[in-house]
C-alpha cells in the first residue's frame, strides 16, 4: 500500500490508475487531481512526505470529519 502524497489516502500499487516517476520513486494518487496537483509542484509533497509533522492537509473532495459526531457538519479543512 502507498499514500497519496497529497490528500494521505492508501492507495493500493497494483490497482493504481494514476502515478507519477519522480526522484527516483514512484508516486501513487487516488484520483487525477491529486495526480495533477503532485505533477505541478512535486517538491512541495516529496518534502512533506519526508516530515509527517508538516501539517499535511486532506484536498480530496471527499473529505470527511473523523469523528462521527461531526461528520454532518463537515467542511473542507482550509490550508491556510
Amino acid at each position: 500500500m502507498a499514500i497519496d502524497p497529497i490528500c494521505g489516502m492508501t492507495v493500493r500499487e497494483d490497482a493504481a490508475r494514476f502515478f507519477s516517476d519522480y526522484a527516483g520513486r514512484r508516486w501513487y494518487f487516488c484520483s487525477a487531481f491529486c495526480k495533477k496537483k503532485f505533477d505541478a509542484d512535486p517538491e512541495t509533497y516529496v518534502w512533506r512526505s519526508r516530515d509527517p509533522l508538516s501539517g499535511r492537509v486532506s484536498t480530496c473532495l471527499l473529505y470527511t470529519s473523523p469523528s462521527p459526531r461531526d461528520r454532518t457538519r463537515a467542511r473542507m479543512p482550509s490550508s491556510a
